[in-house]
């Protein structure tokens, strides 16, 4: 298979904002032998990277590549490279040479998009130690949110010495950037409360619906660290501020927070002016920990990727979705302040994974390809069985999903399959059918472990795979129906059959309100 020579990819070319990025096609660097080469699929933004647009960054690279956080498919690897193969799953680390320990001075001369290139582009050429596999229950670009606002928060709950974040303490979130709708997602799945601060109503809404315990207007309650004292058991205050807005908002985070507390200092975003400005009176009476929790080490990264993948944690992303081509727009709206969670650009669209990289795993490539979904579909000769087969070769089949047709029995239905490279036929002889197959087929050569979503079907349905709500759209019915089924009952398959008693994984009938045409 034949590299890509070259790379289309945005450059700061002027310190003056968005606008100072031009786009240019560029020759993709040779491969070291400590390299690794990533096909980018996904892009997440950060403060700091508007901050390079602007020429916050002095010492970076001339004509540098901005953003550090990005996520892909690994498409070539440097000799001396051991712990990644081709077609890994990664995300990109924006601190790579911290791999553990206290930060170090040297640390922040060696960062991605500053020191090296970064991923706004199509392909990337970075240390193998810049990379680190993607928790396997995430997509593309929700993996591309973890290296900075992911693994901040887990810094400021997780990362003092001594005094991590425990079951029933309480923590203070402020705003709906990533860093604080990732502290709200790892604070309630380690069992804590959360009290958030937004901005307006429906921001509020969508707190409470990640799972804010409470939420304050702090434009409609001046004093919200007085009120967030009071939600406490007590009114003690809060164990944990994840203090982002800086100058302007530490003060009320003193109030806020209890004695011998800690407040987690991640960003300055609110701004500052003298007169908000805390003394050392305020810190004094508290008697509380403060500290500036920066982007942790890899070993940091590593253990979060653990509680990502254990308690199945999504991060938030934007509703608003943007290209490569859109990258200025992006950078613009990420300024605005207007967004909730992660401000992402697609490379790659999942719809389409198509591409000459993507391998299938059951062309037995031992490449995991966790965002494409597997469909089953079991088969045993009848009329109407038949019927329903046609039928679903001529509506059904994708390139962005992986097939399987288990036929058990004697037919010459074979003739009816198509020949792709992402579709396989399985014979069988047993009388233990439909389940039976389903997981004799997922037990062989594990496959079950290389697929993060399944629909299992037999043939004696012909409706449910073409939902009323995926009709007439372009996207993969596959797709649309586990997004569905993942939004309706958090689960990640489905068995749909005629006969749901006999299936006690049948999911369908729990996510269509209506009626499906069998």
């Amino acid at each position: 298979m034949s590299l890509p020579q070259n790379s289309t990819q945005w450059v700061v070319k002027r310190f003056d904002g968005p606008s100072g990025l031009e786009r240019q096609v560029a020759p993709i660097p040779q491969l070291g032998p400590n390299d690794v080469m990533i096909k980018i699929h996904a892009i997440s933004l950060n403060y700091h990277d508007v901050g390079t647009t602007r020429g916050h960054d002095e010492d970076s690279l001339k004509d540098v590549v901005p953003v550090s956080d990005g996520s892909g498919v690994i498409i070539a690897i440097g000799s001396n490279v051991q712990n990644f193969q081709i077609g890994d799953r990664v995300t990109t680390i924006m601190n790579g040479a911290h791999l553990a320990g206290p930060m170090k001075p040297h640390y922040m001369g060696a960062l991605l998009g500053k020191a090296y290139h970064g991923v706004l582009q199509e392909c990337v050429v970075i240390p193998a130690q810049y990379a680190i596999a993607l928790p396997r229950n995430l997509s593309f670009i929700e993996g591309s949110t973890l290296p900075v606002a992911g693994l901040t928060a887990w810094n400021a709950l997780f990362g003092t010495q001594g005094r991590p974040l425990r079951p029933g303490q309480w923590v203070l979130t402020q705003g709906t950037g990533g860093v604080s709708t990732f502290a709200i997602l790892f604070a309630k799945a380690a069992g804590a409360k959360v009290i958030a601060t937004t901005s307006s109503a429906e921001k509020a809404k969508k707190l409470q619906e990640m799972g804010a315990d409470h939420v304050i207007n702090y434009r409609e309650v001046e004093d919200w660290g007085a009120q967030a004292q009071a939600l406490t058991p007590g009114k003690e205050g809060v164990d944990i501020v994840v203090e982002i807005g800086g100058g302007a908002t530490l003060k009320q985070s003193f109030v806020a927070v209890k004695m011998d507390g800690l407040i987690s200092v991640v960003g300055v975003r609110a701004g500052t002016h003298p007169k908000e400005q805390p003394v050392l009176m305020d810190m004094f009476f508290r008697f509380c920990t403060t500290r500036i929790a920066y982007v942790g080490p890899r070993v940091q990264f590593e253990e979060m990727n653990r509680a990502i993948e254990a308690n199945n944690i999504k991060p938030v992303i934007d509703g608003r979705v943007f290209s490569l081509e859109e990258a200025r727009d992006a950078f613009e709206y990420l300024e605005s302040m207007k967004h909730f969670g992660k401000v992402c650009i697609e490379v790659v669209k999942s719809a389409s994974f198509d591409t000459i990289y993507s391998k299938p795993i059951i062309q037995a490539t031992g490449v995991p390809n966790y965002d494409r979904p597997l469909i089953l579909y079991a088969y045993a000769e009848s009329e109407v069985a038949r019927a329903n087969l046609e039928y679903f070769v001529a509506i059904g089949l994708h390139s962005a999903a992986d097939f399987v047709f288990i036929f058990n029995g004697e037919t010459n239905a074979d003739s009816l399959i198509p020949d792709a490279p992402n579709i396989r036929v399985v014979h069988r002889n047993n009388t233990c059918f439909d389940l039976g197959a389903y997981g004799e087929v997922l037990r062989t050569n594990s496959l079950w472990t290389h697929y993060r979503r399944f629909i299992t079907m037999n043939a004696s349905i012909r409706g449910p795979f073409l939902p009323y709500w995926a009709q007439g759209k372009s996207a993969c019915w596959s797709d649309l129906y586990l997004d569905r089924i993942n939004e309706k009952v958090k689960l990640v398959g489905m068995s749909a059959n005629c006969m749901p008693r006999f299936h006690i994984q049948s999911m369908i009938w729990a996510t269509d309100s209506h009626p499906i045409a069998c």
